[in-house]
């Protein structure tokens, strides 16, 4: 990277001698300022130790939306283009919250309607986070009392998903991480393989994969339930993955070691939303007995580097008056500390 900075530097003298031989007094000045700060920066780049987009994007947001134009703006959909509904009740904060809907028996895509974050600064297209930085993702989601807890047909309500190096002939995946309801319980399911491809099938498939139940979803029926999760996204074995995730401003899940795959484009992109995988080779008539399902979304934050938890999650952020946002403590769940520091001990699972 730095001898990638010192041949640039090299390269913009050089332009700049040969531009000055060739130009008037005016464009002469306009050379010399443009050259002027292409050095600085390099030179401020340089001293850091730090890549450019690392500084850029240091103790900032780097993508937050509240959803109150009303409309998807930063968003792009995945499934059922026309199952996105802003309402002004309920909301988490601003405007307006998005309803996210799927009816099986009824909708062009019968098992999933989700959104995806779009544009966001520092990332790979706008979409892919970087391997080997960290990350907090922060939303806020509502369950409403009518929704219905089946065993049968599960809910992903949002996951980070991979994209295949299909190039190499490689298959589409579990996504490494995903938030579930699972008949009244909520589900963590976390994946890695550090392999260049992996199989598309087999019990060696993945170098892990952990599923972990907890909590009750009854008692945050008609509640906004805020998630946020810590990562460090990384494929290798090498003590540098992590994975923290609290419910509201209780610790639910923490582990260290590899949680993504080894994908080419970077890490994996987050989505939301209604997914239930289990319908996507339901017969016809299956799908006419599975009832219809909405959720909403709302306080959606994206940080990175020495953004804390505090800078994202939404309880820590005023709000609009509404549903009690207290959590209740699951398992050994620990309360995130008041300060403005993040946890910095990350226990295995």
């Amino acid at each position: 990277m730095w001898r990638v900075l010192q041949r640039s530097r090299v390269y913009v003298v050089a332009t700049k001698t040969i531009l000055l031989e060739s130009c008037n007094r005016t464009m002469r000045r306009a050379i010399r300022f443009i050259v002027g700060t292409c050095l600085a920066v390099l030179g401020v780049c340089r001293r850091s130790r730090l890549p450019l987009w690392i500084r850029r994007c240091n103790n900032k947001i780097l993508f937050s939306d509240n959803f109150d134009a009303g409309e998807l703006g930063r968003f792009s959909p995945s499934g059922n283009v026309d199952a996105v509904d802003f309402v002004d009740t309920p909301r988490r904060a601003g405007r307006y919250s998005a309803r996210v809907s799927l009816d099986p028996a009824t909708n062009r895509n019968h098992y999933r309607s989700e959104i995806c974050p779009r544009s966001v600064r520092g990332f790979l297209e706008g979409r892919f986070p970087r391997i080997g930085q960290e990350y907090w993702y922060a939303l806020g989601v509502f369950i409403p009392h009518n929704f219905v807890l089946d065993d049968d047909y599960p809910t992903m309500f949002a996951q980070w998903h991979g994209i295949p190096d299909r190039v190499f002939g490689e298959a589409y995946r579990n996504p490494p991480l995903a938030l579930s309801i699972r008949g009244d319980n909520y589900v963590i399911e976390s994946r890695a393989d550090s392999k260049l491809v992996t199989p598309a099938s087999g019990p060696d498939r993945y170098d892990f994969s952990h599923e972990f139940s907890f909590g009750s979803v009854v008692q945050d029926l008609g509640k906004w339930i805020d998630w946020v999760v810590h990562v460090r996204w990384s494929h290798k074995d090498n003590g540098l993955g992590f994975l923290t995730i609290w419910k509201d401003d209780v610790e639910v899940y923490a582990r260290t070691g590899p949680n993504c795959f080894n994908d080419w484009r970077g890490g994996p992109y987050m989505k939301f939303g209604v997914y239930m995988w289990d319908l996507e080779f339901a017969t016809r008539e299956q799908l006419q007995n599975v009832r219809s399902r909405h959720l909403y979304f709302d306080t959606i934050r994206i940080g990175a580097i020495d953004v804390n938890c505090r800078d994202v999650a939404p309880w820590a952020h005023k709000v609009n008056p509404g549903p009690s946002t207290v959590g209740v403590p699951v398992q050994s769940g620990r309360q995130v500390p008041k300060s403005n520091t993040a946890p910095s001990l990350l226990p295995s699972v």
